[in-house]
């Protein structure tokens, strides 16, 4: 395999003691696990609950700034030119060669126009009309009869109509109405076709329950005569495509197999069981007051082997007659003293 044009996948960092080049090599993984998806956990694992817009925009902007670290890094990539908004310097140096006729500073800056890239794909994306098919989206005599719905719905769900170049906006389960629905619709799927519903089964048949909830709506709707005044509930039930079945189905399994786990250890702990019992809350495990917090617990000792912490005793003068070595003389505490000083010099 050979290099692709201008992208070196092989990269001299350093040598060692004994002359020999390190290579970093960017045909593995590692780099990929420690510096992108790391990386994207860390940052973006606090933005839950924000708008998929400021998402997207975020993921363009930390996509930018992370080519940007990468470039640097490379012995031909740009200077550093102090900021990341690289937009405003493309347009000082297209000003500058509109006026001068050639470049001042920054001679290794690679402006935007200049770059050939192929077609990719980051934050909210457009989906192919091929797949809004598959997923049994509403023909248009349905859309049209739901279109008053739309100007209703919340920005965020507007924009996601326009930015995945959609007539309704796609969402994954999370409302529990959605989830008792899902539920509904694998039970009855599982019953008719006597196996595991697929994926685009389950978003088709899912969908259909979607659309004619929204005709119920818009039904609602047009009956009204003052809209102005009419205080619109938003949807619970919104359409999905595959990948947002999947995803969901995935969430089942797991939790599937954490419900057979307790109910193979504890068989008394099933819904039913509970549900029999007529009581609110039901006890699971040990109780919380017979288990000790753990900053309350004593640390564990350590011995160490081989080490011998000496006695602490005080300086003492060597007595003379037997009294010195007696037990009973002086209240025995030349005795004390002395087996201490004993003990020290013993090895």
């Amino acid at each position: 395999m050979t290099d692709p044009m201008g992208a070196p996948l092989y990269v001299l960092r350093r040598r060692d003691q004994y002359n020999l080049p390190l290579w970093l090599c960017s045909r593995g993984t590692n780099s990929n696990e420690a510096s992108v998806h790391q990386k994207l956990v860390r940052n973006f694992s606090g933005m839950k609950g924000a708008s998929s817009e400021l998402i997207s925009y975020s993921l363009l902007e930390w996509t930018l700034r992370h080519n940007e670290r990468a470039m640097r890094n490379t012995p031909s990539g740009p200077t550093n030119i102090g900021h990341s908004d690289v937009w405003i310097l493309d347009d000082i140096l297209k000003l500058r060669e509109h006026i001068v006729k050639s470049r001042l500073s920054h001679f290794s800056h690679l402006l935007a126009a200049d770059f050939d890239l192929p077609e990719f794909y980051c934050g909210v994306t457009t989906l192919s009309p091929d797949v809004l098919e598959d997923c049994g989206f509403p023909e248009a005599a349905m859309l049209s009869q739901i279109s008053p719905l739309l100007p209703k719905l919340s920005t965020q769900k507007r924009y996601l109509i326009k930015a995945m170049d959609t007539n309704v906006p796609l969402l994954p389960v999370h409302t529990k109405e959605e989830k008792i629905l899902y539920h509904d619709v694998m039970g009855r799927l599982r019953h008719e076709l006597l196996r595991a519903p697929s994926a685009t089964e389950m978003t088709v048949d899912f969908n259909r329950v979607v659309a004619d909830d929204w005709l119920r709506r818009a039904e609602q709707l047009a009956s009204v005569k003052d809209r102005k005044r009419y205080g619109f509930k938003q949807p619970t039930l919104w359409f999905k495509s595959q990948s947002h079945m999947l995803l969901y189905q995935s969430f089942y399994e797991r939790s599937q197999n954490v419900t057979s786990t307790i109910l193979l250890s504890h068989p008394d702990k099933s819904r039913k069981t509970i549900a029999g019992s007529n009581v609110s809350t039901i006890d699971f495990g040990a109780a919380a007051m017979d288990i000790s917090p753990v900053s309350g617990r004593p640390p564990p000792r350590q011995q160490r082997r081989g080490r011998r912490q000496p006695a602490l005793t005080r300086p003492t003068t060597t007595m003379a007659g037997p009294s010195a070595a007696s037990p009973s003389a002086g209240g025995g505490v030349g005795s004390a003293e002395t087996l201490a000083a004993t003990a020290l010099d013993t090895p």
